[in-house]
């Protein structure tokens, strides 16, 4: 019999909810700053970080392309390889919107880092805007799916 890993109980898989943008737009607009922050991280190409704090002595300058990497040592990197998060123009804008906060970790509160997504705030942000489904998970897979329709390839993605 082969092993199958799993982090989730067969009870508690589910698929991935594809957020529309009317949905989206709600949820955002019911978060607040701090969520709208983290929400777009998961969405725009921070999530590639796999839930380690983004810590700033990690990101390098690409000025050929006019944005940041972060580079997350493979220490704290599942397949323990070294990983590439580029940063596309959203995610950038939301990396120099928690620029000078006097912390080691991009995404902080009160100098710590910033490590439970699934928040009261963003709880009640789900309920208010009517898509209780829409984890942190699915923001990445909404945007992955919209990437995949737009014909970006998956190399690319």
């Amino acid at each position: 019999m082969a092993f199958r890993h799993s982090l989730l109980s067969e009870r508690d898989r589910r698929e991935p909810y594809l957020l529309s943008w009317d949905e989206q737009e709600r949820l955002f607009a019911a978060l607040p700053a701090s969520g709208q922050h983290g929400a777009l991280q998961g969405q725009h190409g921070l999530s590639g970080a796999g839930g380690v704090p983004l810590q700033w002595e990690w990101e390098v300058v690409v000025p050929e392309l006019g944005t940041s990497v972060f580079l997350i040592p493979a220490v704290y990197v599942k397949n323990r390889r070294k990983r590439c998060v580029v940063l596309n123009q959203v995610a950038k804008a939301v990396i120099e919107a928690q620029r000078g906060r006097r912390s080691p970790y991009v995404f902080n509160y009160r100098g710590h880092p910033v490590q439970k997504i699934n928040s009261r705030a963003r709880r009640r942000a789900r309920t208010e805007a009517d898509v209780p489904l829409a984890h942190m998970h699915d923001l990445k897979r909404t945007f992955g799916a919209r990437l995949r329709a737009a014909g970006v390839r998956f190399e690319d993605r």
